[in-house]
Order: structure tokens, then C-alpha cells, then sequence
């Protein structure tokens, strides 16, 4: 199970977007603060949080609880596993996602 931390996730801890998602690196360590407490929570089967990404607000972002969740618990994708990003699909998919984000890409400097 995982804690939201949206929607009404949100509400019922009293807090808005801006307040723990949507905010900037100097408050970070606040946004940890919140982590552990929810952590903390002692409620049975609360394995990690999610949330609305800040930066791709249409998908979500996870944390897993690295006590509470193991290896074995998860299962890769095999489309993703071990995807080199040098070449083929994992450049392709780079490539894709950088130009999504507007980032320019380049080669890189030669030694």
C-alpha cells in the first residue's frame, strides 16, 4: 500500500501542492522531514508514498520504504531491463524524453 500524497491525500494532512510537492530545492530538507514521519506512521502494509511528479505533472512519482519493501517485491519490466542508452530503443527513448523536456542534447566532448 502507499501513502498519496495527492488529491485528498493532501487534504487530509492539511497541506497544499506547494506546500510538499511543488517546491524548491532549499526546501528539501522540510520535504524530508515529511518522509520520515510518514514513515514513521505505524500503519501495517504502508510501504512507500506517491505523488504528482513536479516536474511531469501527469505522471506520478514513488518512493518505496527500503525496510518495508524488497527486491523480490518488484518486478521489472522487460522492456526496460538493462535498456543501453547508446544506442537502438534506449537512445530512441532518450532522445524522446529529452525533447519532451526541451533539453538539447549534444555528443559529447572527445578526450
Amino acid at each position: 500500500m502507499l501513502g498519496v500524497l495527492h488529491d485528498d491525500g493532501l487534504r487530509r494532512l492539511g497541506l497544499r501542492n506547494n506546500q510538499l510537492i511543488d517546491t524548491e530545492a532549499r526546501e528539501y530538507p522540510d520535504t524530508v522531514k515529511w518522509a520520515r514521519e510518514l514513515h514513521a506512521i505505524d500503519e501495517p502494509g504502508l510501504d512507500g508514498l506517491v505523488w504528482m511528479s513536479r516536474q511531469f505533472n501527469s505522471g506520478r512519482a514513488f518512493v518505496l520504504f527500503g525496510d518495508r519493501v524488497v527486491q523480490d517485491d518488484l518486478i521489472v519490466s522487460p522492456r526496460f531491463d538493462s535498456v543501453p542508452s547508446a544506442s537502438g530503443f534506449g537512445l530512441l527513448e532518450l532522445v524522446r524524453a529529452a525533447a519532451r523536456a526541451g533539453v538539447t542534447l549534444g555528443l559529447p566532448p572527445r578526450a
